[in-house]
């Protein structure tokens, strides 16, 4: 390895590491925008009036204070809400600011793709979040979800049609991007495709890739929607179809905090 090579290995895991302790921290940021504007209201009203009975002053101050004509005092405190307001207005605005750049960017990259493993490639690419950056999973094990007549309704299969079950995460690197639910149709697909999906680690999206799939999103929820972590910060629920139409799978999509760390 020369070394060049080397350096730039060495700031890659490095970057690494400090991502691995940044991921709760980025979760608690991201449910931080989602709750912000509740706290703020209720943490301003809390404080302007705690003032009332003056535990943030000095002994002096508080003397000070209770001695004001209450004119005075009124207009003092009227003053010091409307100054907490304009600062929790101001943290509440740059927070969504940050985090609607950041997942506007992040959707335009999903929307980008019919497959989710490429979109997810291309974002850890973007992000140097590994090199290579490929897609791998890492099947999350549990009970098989039972397919629920909607969904076979929305794979146009019958009600005694086998369908294929993938429950799995999508790592980059050791990032875990994505925990996703897979239902799929086995015989839309190739006996080579389903040897695949049945005993290798390749993402559902690289093997069936051949097919010229497209996708036709169904839902979007900005969190975690049913079946997914809750943690989740976006998740997605979309169909995929061969290139003759016909549906080959329904996945549900749950994007990790991993996604939106700085």
């Amino acid at each position: 390895m020369s070394a060049s090579s080397w350096v730039k290995a060495s700031k890659r895991k490095k970057a690494t590491s400090q991502q691995k302790l940044r991921l709760p921290l980025a979760a608690d940021r991201f449910h931080q925008c989602n709750a912000i504007s509740r706290r703020t209201s209720r943490s301003a009203a809390d404080f302007v009036s705690g003032i009332g009975r003056l535990p943030v002053l000095s002994i002096r101050g508080q003397s000070m204070m209770r001695q004001m004509p209450s004119s005075i005092r009124g207009r003092l405190l009227l003053i010091l809400r409307a100054g907490i307001a304009a600062g929790c207005a101001f943290t509440l605005s740059a927070c969504i600011s940050t985090q609607s750049t950041r997942f506007d960017e992040f959707e335009n990259v999903l929307a980008s793709h019919d497959s989710a493993t490429r979109a997810l490639a291309e974002w850890c690419d973007r992000r140097d979040m590994a090199d290579p950056a490929v897609i791998r999973v890492s099947h999350a094990g549990g009970e098989a979800a039972q397919p629920t007549a909607e969904i076979r309704r929305l794979l146009e299969v019958g009600p005694d049609d086998p369908l294929g079950y993938r429950h799995v995460e999508l790592l980059c690197g050791g990032v875990v991007m994505s925990v996703a639910h897979n239902f799929y149709v086995p015989a839309r697909l190739t006996p080579a495709m389903n040897a695949q999906l049945d005993t290798t680690d390749t993402p559902f999206g690289k093997v069936v890739e051949e097919l010229n799939f497209t996708r036709e999103r169904l839902a979007a929820v900005v969190g975690a929607s049913e079946s997914c972590p809750p943690d989740t910060v976006l998740s997605h629920r979309a169909v995929l179809r061969r290139a003759d139409s016909l549906p080959i799978s329904l996945v549900i999509e749950c994007y990790t905090p991993a996604n939106l760390v700085d």
